[in-house]
């Protein structure tokens, strides 16, 4: 069973650094009376890591001079992208927000306006001087994330602060105030959001039914580290009118409870533009593996009713689900086999001993008796040991003595190869 224990919580936090103002005041979120920002959050299991894209629309940047992204596991900063440059065209942002959209923009700018269409836009083209801009999206580079590794006594997070100062974008003049940069997060651990469950007797069997409960968690305060509540005074939890997540995984897997917020499962459309916008690598070939056929996105969200023109803001967004699969595999179905032709050996041999010893033994065996026994129950210790192969293994992978002799075997081999 996977789990959270060396994890400080599970999902991840996001925060806003305030700006200060002339007067050395700290400057004030949006007010309670008209949140606006959102946040989005997608949870990639496509390839052989999952990953997670982090979107935020920020509806007054004059008042937020950094983001802060806590994340409860050890990050590099090789493991941060930054998305803009994958959202070119009105194609790829439409797929994202799932709206018919209005892009204005080039790919060798910094930032692109963006604005949303409604049906009489369409039918009417309007030009673009005539369309609202509905947000400026951000184009970041390297120098815009910084990343600071913490150790708390519950375990090692990252806290990843995306720099969003008037000097950091002195080169993006003349944006308007709402904006929205997005960026991924790569290398993600399973056990930061999900716990898994099997049959106990699934060393026995070809196939057998394997269970996750996904449990994401956004903002939650609730089993965080104090030290985070306690930290800087000008950082604070952001008014969202909206949360989103998002959770895309291979469709063999069923959903058979989805918990509180959840929206509802789509099939991933345009499967050209999202195999161009989930690849981390965009000069490498996009394989099986990599490619987002055979997958489905399952949206839970928490909104302000009314579109946010009322008192109120959404504080977080709890993601939970349960999903099931049935697995197998090569080496599954060859123990069941081996299992199966070891189980028939001893179960034959224990039978011919019985007769013997009743006195119905019609014909010779062979060998002395005792060594029979013998044989039968190292047949009998070697199932055992298939059985229960598995469950040795983790027991012995968590102990101290198992990781040292692993890093020396590593070594010497290392040694041996140069």
């Amino acid at each position: 069973m996977g789990g959270y224990a060396v994890h400080p919580f599970s999902g991840i936090i996001v925060r806003y650094v305030a700006r200060q103002t002339n007067e050395g005041d700290v400057s004030t979120s949006t007010p309670v009376d008209a949140a606006a920002d959102e946040l989005h959050v997608n949870l990639w299991e496509v390839g052989s890591r999952p990953f997670i894209d982090i979107g935020i629309l920020i509806s007054n940047r004059a008042e937020v001079n950094a983001i802060e992204v806590v994340l409860p596991w050890k990050l590099g900063a090789e493991a941060i992208m930054d998305l803009g440059t994958r959202l070119n065209s009105e194609k790829s942002i439409a797929a994202i927000f799932n709206e018919a959209v209005r892009y204005d923009g080039s790919a060798d700018e910094p930032f692109a306006s963006v604005s949303f269409l409604k049906d009489n836009d369409q039918q009417t083209k309007k030009s673009s001087t005539e369309q609202k801009t509905e947000f400026v999206l951000l184009r970041l580079n390297s120098t815009h994330f910084s990343v600071f590794p913490r150790l708390t006594g519950e375990g090692e997070m990252t806290i990843l602060r995306i720099n969003l100062s008037d000097t950091a974008l002195s080169g993006y003049a003349s944006i308007s105030s709402k904006i929205y940069l997005r960026f991924r997060i790569k290398n993600v651990p399973h056990a930061i959001y999900q716990a898994t469950f099997c049959q106990p007797d699934r060393n026995i069997l070809s196939s057998f039914i394997e269970t996750r409960i996904i449990d994401f968690r956004i903002n939650v305060r609730r089993g965080i580290p104090d030290e985070l509540l306690a930290g800087d005074s000008n950082t604070h939890f952001p008014k969202f009118k909206k949360i989103h997540f998002f959770l895309t995984i291979n469709r063999s897997q069923e959903c058979i409870f989805e918990g509180q917020n959840f929206v509802g499962c789509r099939s991933l459309m345009d499967e050209d533009v999202w195999n161009e916008y989930v690849r981390s690598n965009v000069n490498a070939p996009i394989t099986t593996d990599g490619s987002v056929r055979n997958y489905l996105g399952y949206q839970w969200t928490k909104a302000i009713k009314g579109g946010g023109n009322e008192a109120g803001h959404v504080k977080d967004l709890v993601a939970l689900g349960r999903f099931s699969r049935t697995s197998s595999s090569t080496s599954q179905i060859f123990r069941f086999i081996g299992l199966g032709l070891v189980f028939g050996m001893a179960g034959n041999g224990a039978w011919e001993i019985i007769k013997f010893k009743s006195g119905h033994f019609f014909g010779s065996w062979g060998g002395d008796d005792t060594n029979n026994v013998f044989l039968i129950l190292l047949i009998l210790l070697i199932a055992i040991l298939l059985i229960f192969s598995g469950n040795i293994f983790d027991w012995f992978r968590k102990k101290a003595l198992f990781q040292t002799l692993l890093k020396r075997t590593i070594n010497c081999l290392s040694g041996l190869l140069k």
